[in-house]
């Protein structure tokens, strides 16, 4: 940031903003089409003071590393736990065509972005109740399982993605079906886990990216890949850059 720009983050958050909105309203940068009105925090680490708060849209744009949470859906379906150890099954929701990332791919049953504040458990009970109808006192059960890191170019070819995601494993019961709520789902679908093994491990490209990075990292923490697997350990070393 130049000198006399600001020596506070409003100040700094302000003077981008402005910068931004010009961008924006140029039409010359693709990604800022799809503004969302949403803060974005830029810090060293998560812990870290922010520096100044952009928004969400353009956080690829200068390479601001973001942080989100992702939702395992699972379901033990009755009986099953017992018999040969059957995995869980894992609930599956396809994005609606209408968003302004990924239209149409497979993603988890809760996933979103932390806001500019917003701490990991707020954010999956918000986005629990938002994206999938999921109450509260469902979501709260929700277990911590760690995170995954990764970088990639933006999907418009203006900026990097470098992202942390809050990793989060919950068993839904048996009777309940999640529901979409905001617009942002098309539909919900329970898959048996070996048919998202064949379909991530495959040539389908259906799967959100980072989404795919997740239930990878599910597999590895559930036994369902083992040490044996031929670039087992640099898979597992590739879920965290």
């Amino acid at each position: 940031m130049a000198p006399g720009v600001g020596s506070s983050a409003e100040a700094r958050s302000e003077a981008v903003a402005a910068v931004l909105k010009e961008m924006r309203g140029s039409g010359r940068v693709p990604m800022l089409e799809g503004w969302r009105n949403e803060g974005w925090p830029v810090k060293a680490s998560f812990d870290a003071p922010v520096r100044l708060v952009v928004e969400r849209a353009s956080g690829p744009l200068f390479g601001v590393r973001g942080f989100g949470c992702h939702v395992n859906g699972l379901v033990q379906r009755a009986g099953a736990a017992a018999e040969a150890e059957e995995p869980p099954c894992l609930w599956v929701a396809r994005r609606a065509k209408t968003k302004q990332t990924y239209p149409g791919m497979l993603d988890h049953v809760v996933a979103g972005g932390l806001s500019h504040g917003e701490r990991p458990g707020e954010n999956v009970i918000r986005e629990c109740l938002e994206e999938a109808s999921i109450p509260a006192e469902l979501a709260r059960r929700a277990r911590p399982a760690g995170v995954v890191s990764y970088s990639q170019r933006d999907e418009t070819g203006w900026g990097v993605k470098r992202d942390v995601i809050f990793c989060y494993d919950l068993e839904l019961p048996e009777d309940f079906k999640p529901q979409a709520n905001d617009g942002e789902v098309e539909s919900f679908e329970l898959w048996d886990m070996n048919r998202v093994i064949e379909s991530i491990t495959g040539d389908s490209q259906e799967w959100k990216p980072n989404v795919a990075l997740v239930i990878i990292d599910m597999f590895v923490r559930r036994g369902l890949l083992a040490p044996e697997e031929v670039g087992y350990v640099d898979l597992v070393r590739s879920l965290k850059s």
